[in-house]
């Protein structure tokens, strides 16, 4: 039907070739999909690890430390005749709390950024590997190939 004639030595090794050629194009496209899965799952462990990292903080310390410190301090009277009073001092909590809130968030921004440029050079090792990977592997699969449609040289048997 296709009248192409990859080595002249019949139709068993056009078979041959066109089979193993096939089969280099399928390999990468299996190799692709496997980098991209790869990059995915890593992907995925990144953002588990920080969930997990703010759903301890937020479950262990904020709650009970916030109701335990802003109702210990003597900003709040509840004796007088069933109404609260607010002491004019309040503003004393807020001007601690708002900055070591800020400084809190600021140190895991920066421990944050830290850790996702230590990924980004992982991930970037993995794809140098993986490319140089892939050069070896195409390179023995061509080799192969190319033994094969060389076995029907005919200079060779001479």
């Amino acid at each position: 039907m296709y009248p192409i004639l990859l080595s002249g030595g019949g139709k068993s090794s056009d078979v041959e070739q066109l089979y193993n050629i096939i089969a280099q194009k399928e390999s990468k496209l299996n190799f692709q999909m496997a980098g991209e899965q790869r990059k995915l799952a890593h992907a995925s462990k990144r953002d588990s690890e920080a969930m997990k990292m703010i759903s301890l903080l937020g479950a262990v310390f904020l709650p009970g430390a916030y109701i335990a410190s802003v109702f210990s301090m003597t900003f709040f009277n509840f004796q007088n005749s069933g109404t609260a009073v607010v002491s004019t001092q309040f503003w004393i909590y807020w001007a601690v709390d708002i900055p070591i809130t800020i400084l809190i968030v600021g140190v895991w921004y920066v421990w944050e950024k830290m850790r996702e440029a230590r990924y980004n050079r992982e991930d970037e090792d993995l794809e140098n590997g993986s490319e140089h990977m892939e050069k070896d592997i195409m390179a023995a699969m061509r080799k192969r190939t190319m033994s094969k449609a060389s076995t029907w040289d005919t200079k060779k048997m001479e």
